[in-house]
């Protein structure tokens, strides 16, 4: 076969290869409007993180599950962002609404910022597959106002389906879980906040 020929096939080959290469989309993790609190504390600052997140997570192709033992990287569905920063900012969107304040100061805050608490986040797996289920697991740990000593700790298993065989139902159902992990630390925040008398030590 003449060189010439040879290689413009190959090039019409190479051509068609990435012609037929599948577009990345991109997912951020989003939550809807928290229900209002029953006791808003305006007054109440709270730092939030640090958060802290596997090594297997902290890249952009969002991690699957397809089996036990087995993990996979989706390679044309990506995080739109930074994981850690997505679900930090989330998180703390979705405390200030229950727990009715602004005062939500996210790690590393200045130093001139006084906070009440302080909650770190320790995510240990965060993985699931379209028409599947999710799992978010991990603990949080409150801390007084010099972020020195330990007011409570609990540790968090979630798990929620996910109906649709679409990475968007899966980056949805992952959403649902956030606030669900929200929530339960709003819960401890406002049983351990300053100015309860019945307050924990």
């Amino acid at each position: 076969m003449p060189r010439i020929l040879l290689t413009t096939l190959t090039a019409l080959l190479l051509s068609a290869c990435a012609g037929s290469s599948p577009s990345t989309r991109f997912y951020a993790l989003e939550v809807g409007p928290a229900p209002a609190p029953a006791a808003a504390r305006p007054e109440l600052s709270l730092g939030l993180g640090p958060l802290t997140l596997p090594d297997s997570l902290d890249r952009p192709q969002i991690l699957i599950r397809p089996e036990a033992y087995r993990r996979e990287l989706a390679e044309f569905d990506r995080w739109a962002g930074d994981l850690r920063n997505n679900l930090i900012r989330v998180l703390g969107a979705r405390l200030g609404e229950l727990l009715g304040t602004q005062r939500i100061f996210l790690y590393p805050w200045p130093r001139f910022r006084h906070t009440d608490l302080q909650v770190q986040v320790d995510v240990w797996r965060f993985e699931g597959r379209p028409g599947g289920e999710v799992g978010l697991y991990g603990s949080w740990t409150l801390l007084d106002e010099e972020g020195g000593r330990e007011l409570y700790l609990e540790s968090f298993a979630l798990q929620q389906p996910v109906s649709g065989a679409d990475y968007r139902d899966l980056v949805a159902v992952m959403s649902d879980l956030v606030a669900q992990l929200a929530d339960r630390i709003a819960r401890g925040v406002a049983r351990h906040a300053p100015g309860r008398s019945d307050q924990k030590g």
